[in-house]
């Protein structure tokens, strides 16, 4: 909520009643579409529950997010439980519930693996030696079991690949997703000192020596460091027979997957969002890559404006297709075509005037 200067006392609680009066008018006799949720629920995009804040943060919000889980089971939605609290995926009857989901994946979340570091920069939520048990008794139940290490920390690499990673895959986890700690441009609102600290590392200067890069309202490290840095994790990733999933800005098209979740792999998830430059990039045949106008019939056509920074928003048609279209055409911002490893724009341009991107090997 401070990222950028907001301010609320109002409670941000999602509401179970009003979801399922949405779910009964769109799957009942008289479908509307009236926004672009509505054509996501409809095509059954998978949710990920829990991308944002989790959904087991306390027990009012556990209980909602319960009725929630309960309302998208009954249409057979495809759900994606993202949580770093495991203790309510041990709560018998909590548990059973989401063991009879007919289509879903748990994801569990990890920073570190030494239970020192965790305490301290992981409070209120069990430790990872305790989230391993977990995962481990829900892989025996055949749930698919995916696992994201975020932040990844660059001086705890070590740990994590020779305890945590091995450790996961011994539990029965399937995918696991990498992605580097990320600076907030906003340091002094957080407690990312008493985090460095806690770590006995100086990671603003590591990212100073580094020259990381500022995304947004974030400092990442280049492209190209965090590829090479991953490169023995990957490795031991495939090792203990996992895939793995890029979730770096930069080095999604590099994961194993399309999806960097992994979820292009599992039955009941085929909807996925495909139209994104990650799938493109990684799944076009050739080295020179053009804008595909023809996805413009395959995606929901409702505005998305309302969900964008008012300082964000394009000019006319806020449908996702221009949205791409726009970023696509403004090569060197952030987050466009050539900002991923790999990919650069040499001021070519197509018959309808968009840029023609070029991949390397």
């Amino acid at each position: 909520m401070s990222r950028g200067g907001r301010r609320t006392s109002t409670k941000l609680l999602a509401d179970p009643i009003r979801i399922q009066k949405k779910v009964s008018r769109l799957f009942g006799a008289n479908i509307k579409k009236t926004d672009i949720i509505d054509e996501f629920l409809l095509a059954k995009m998978p949710v990920h529950f829990g991308g944002m804040s989790d959904p087991f943060a306390s027990s009012e919000i556990t209980n909602r997010s319960m009725r929630i889980l309960g309302i998208l089971d009954e249409i057979d939605y495809p759900v994606v439980i993202s949580t770093k609290n495991t203790k309510p995926l041990n709560d018998d009857k909590k548990l059973s519930q989401i063991l009879r989901m007919k289509n879903l994946v748990v994801q569990i979340s990890f920073s570190v693996f030494n239970h020192n570091y965790s305490q301290v920069l992981e409070p209120n939520v069990p430790q990872p030696i305790d989230r391993i048990k977990t995962i481990n008794l829900l892989a025996k139940q055949g749930v698919y079991i995916i696992v994201r290490i975020q932040p990844l920390f660059p001086n705890l690499l070590d740990e994590v690949k020779n305890l945590l990673i091995p450790s996961l895959g011994e539990a029965g986890v399937k995918h696991i997703i990498l992605e580097f700690l990320k600076l907030p441009v906003e340091m002094t609102l957080g407690r990312t000192s008493e985090m460095f600290r806690a770590l006995r590392w100086d990671g603003i200067e590591y990212y100073k020596q580094m020259r990381a890069e500022r995304n947004g309202r974030e400092w990442m490290l280049p492209a190209k460091l965090k590829w090479e840095l991953l490169q023995p994790l990957i490795e031991q990733i495939h090792t203990n027979g996992m895939t793995y999933g890029a979730g770096d800005y930069g080095l999604n098209h590099l994961g194993d997957t399309d999806c960097c979740c992994g979820l292009d792999k599992i039955q009941g998830f085929s909807n996925w969002h495909h139209n994104n430059f990650s799938n493109w990039i990684r799944n076009n045949r050739t080295n020179v890559i053009i804008f595909n106008k023809a996805v413009q019939d395959n995606i929901p056509s409702q505005s998305i404006g309302m969900y964008i920074n008012s300082h964000s928003r394009i000019s006319g048609n806020n449908s996702i297709f221009h949205y791409l279209k726009d970023k696509w055409n403004r090569p060197g911002t952030a987050n466009a075509p050539d900002t991923y490893l790999g990919v650069e724009w040499k001021g070519d341009f197509d018959d309808e005037e968009n840029c023609v991107y070029y991949k390397s090997n």
